[in-house]
C-alpha cells in the first residue's frame, strides 16, 4: 500500500500530488510524535498473549494544575481510602513536594526526589516510594518489569572491604533452585577498596550490582537500595555476616506458605573473631544483632522485631509506608540506630505482620574491637540516644515540657546512682569488669538523659 500525505486546500479541497519518500517519512514521524510533544501519552498496547500485572502498560503523566509542559512526571494522587480523607498515612502515595511516580520502564534518574535523597518531605512525614521505583533490567526478567516473587538482597557497606568479600561470596554460595534473585552492593561512600570489590564482584556475575551512594548515612544507602532494587522481595543484610546454603530458599519458601505476612526475620548469631569476654553474657548479645527468638516458626511482635543484619520484605510494605527516616541510623563515628526500629514499629501500626524464620540464618561477624569494654558502654550509650530520639520523632506528646519533666527525672536518678556508677566504671586489678549491667544501665541512663535534654532545648515552646 502507497502512503501519501493529502491535506485539503483552501477553498476547492484539492490535494497534493503525492510528496517525496523523504517528507512522507517526517511527516509520519511527526504525526506519531506531536501527542507526545503536547504532552499527551496514551497507554501503549500490550503484545499478544501477554496479559496481567507482570507486563504493565505505560502509565499517561499527568500534568500539574499550573501547566501541561512543567512536570510530566508529578505524583499521582491515588483513590482515598476512608482512613485518609483527613490526613495522609505516612509513605501514602500522595501528592507531596518532592515525590515522584514514574512510567513503568523509564529511567530511575528521571524521577528522583527533588532534594537529594530526601526522606521526609516538607510536612515533616516520610516520603513515599514511587509505584514503580525498580529499575528494569533489559534481557533479564522475561515475565515483565518486575518478577513475581524475585529476591533482591541489599547489601550496606562502609570501608568494610576486609569482610565484603566474604560476605558477597557466602550469598554467592547459596542454593538457588531456580529462585530468581540480585544482589546490590550499595557502597556509602568507602575510601577503601569497597569499590574495586564492588565492580569486580559485577564483572564476573550477572546477578550482581555496584551502586555507590554519596550521601553519608545507612538509611540513605537503604532506601537507594529500595529505589534501585528490581524484585518484589527486598531484603538486608550487612556486608559482615555469612549466609547459610539455605538462606535463600527459606526466605522464598516462607513467603509462598504464608501469604499473610509481609516480613520476614531470620536467625542471626553470633561468630567472634577473639575469645569471648566472661563478662559478656547472653543477655548483653543484643547489642550485636544476635536473636533469641527460639527454633521454632512463629509470628513476632514488638518488641521482638527483626534484626537489620537480616530481614526481608514484601515490596509493597515500602509503597505503602515509605522508607527510612534519615535522621536516624549509622553515619560515620557514631553508633546512633532506631532508623530500623521506627520503620518495623511504623509499618505494623500499619497492618505489616512479622514472620520469625529460624531457617534463614546468617552468622554475624563480632570483630575483638567490639568486644572491649568502651565500644560495649559506648554502644549502650548510643541506644539510650537513640531510643529517645526515635520516639520523639513525630510523637506529639514528646514536647518541651514533657521532656523537661522527664529529663530531671532521670538526672536525680543518675545523681543517686553516681557514686557506685564511678568505682563500677573502673576495672579491678585483674582488669576484669565487675556488675557491667550496672555500668551498661548507667551508661543507657545518661543516653536518655543527653537526647532528652537536647530535644528539650531544641524543640519550639508548645
Amino acid at each position: 500500500m502507497r502512503l501519501q500525505v493529502q491535506h485539503d486546500g483552501p477553498a476547492g479541497g484539492d490535494r497534493h500530488p503525492p510528496a517525496p519518500k523523504d517528507r512522507i517519512v517526517l511527516a509520519e514521524a511527526a504525526r506519531h510524535l506531536a501527542p507526545l510533544q503536547r504532552g499527551v501519552c496514551r497507554p501503549s498496547r500490550r503484545p499478544a498473549g501477554r496479559s496481567g500485572s507482570g507486563y504493565p502498560a505505560r502509565l499517561s503523566p499527568v500534568h500539574p494544575p499550573g501547566g501541561r509542559g512543567e512536570d510530566r512526571h508529578r505524583a499521582r494522587r491515588l483513590p482515598e481510602r476512608d482512613d485518609q480523607k483527613e490526613h495522609r498515612r505516612r509513605g501514602a502515595l500522595f501528592e507531596h513536594p518532592g515525590a515522584s511516580v514514574l512510567p513503568a520502564g523509564a529511567r530511575l534518574e528521571a524521577g528522583r526526589l527533588s532534594e537529594r535523597d530526601a526522606d521526609r518531605s516538607a510536612d515533616g512525614e516520610p516520603a513515599a516510594f514511587p509505584e514503580t521505583y525498580g529499575r528494569r533490567r533489559p534481557g533479564r526478567h522475561r515475565r515483565g518489569y518486575r518478577d513475581l516473587l524475585m529476591i533482591s538482597v541489599i547489601v550496606c557497606t562502609y570501608n568494610r572491604d576486609r569482610v565484603l568479600e566474604d560476605t558477597v561470596r557466602s550469598f554467592l554460595e547459596c542454593r538457588t533452585g531456580g529462585i530468581e534473585h540480585e544482589v546490590l552492593i550499595l557502597d556509602n561512600n568507602s575510601t577503601d577498596r569497597t569499590r574495586e570489590i564492588g565492580e569486580r564482584f559485577a564483572a564476573r556475575h550477572s546477578r550482581v550490582r555496584y551502586l555507590n551512594e554519596p550521601c553519608q548515612g545507612h538509611p540513605h544507602a537503604k532506601n537507594r537500595g529500595i529505589r534501585e532494587s528490581c524484585g518484589e522481595i527486598v531484603a538486608f543484610a550487612d556486608d559482615d555476616v555469612y549466609f547459610t546454603p539455605g538462606w535463600l530458599e527459606a526466605v522464598r519458601s516462607s513467603f509462598d506458605r504464608r501469604p499473610e505476612f509481609s516480613c520476614i526475620g531470620g536467625r542471626v548469631v553470633p561468630s567472634f573473631e577473639a575469645d569471648r569476654p566472661a563478662w559478656l553474657d547472653d543477655d548483653l548479645l543484643w547489642i550485636y544483632g544476635v536473636t533469641r527468638y527460639g527454633d521454632q516458626e512463629r509470628e513476632i511482635r514488638h518488641p521482638e522485631i527483626p534484626i537489620g543484619c537480616n530481614m526481608a520484605f514484601r515490596r509493597e510494605v515500602f509503597e505503602r509506608n515509605g522508607g527510612f527516616v534519615t535522621s536516624l541510623g549509622r553515619k560515620p563515628g557514631i553508633l546512633l540506630s532506631g532508623d530500623e526500629d521506627e520503620f518495623l514499629i511504623r509499618a505494623a501500626k500499619a497492618g505489616m505482620k512479622t514472620l520469625y524464620v529460624p531457617e534463614a540464618q546468617v552468622s554475624h561477624r563480632i570483630p575483638p574491637a567490639r568486644l572491649a569494654r568502651r565500644w560495649v558502654i559506648s554502644r549502650f550509650y548510643w541506644a539510650g540516644v537513640s531510643d529517645i530520639a526515635m520516639r520523639q520523632l513525630g510523637d506529639d506528646r514528646w514536647s518541651r515540657a514533657f521532656l523537661a519533666r522527664k529529663s530531671a527525672r532521670a538526672l536525680l536518678r543518675l545523681l543517686r546512682e553516681w557514686k557506685e556508677a564511678g568505682s563500677l566504671l573502673r576495672a579491678d586489678s585483674d582488669g576484669k569488669i565487675r556488675s557491667v549491667r550496672k555500668q551498661v544501665d548507667f551508661c543507657y541512663q545518661a543516653g536518655l538523659l543527653r537526647q532528652m535534654i537536647a530535644e528539650a532545648i531544641a524543640l519550639p515552646a508548645p
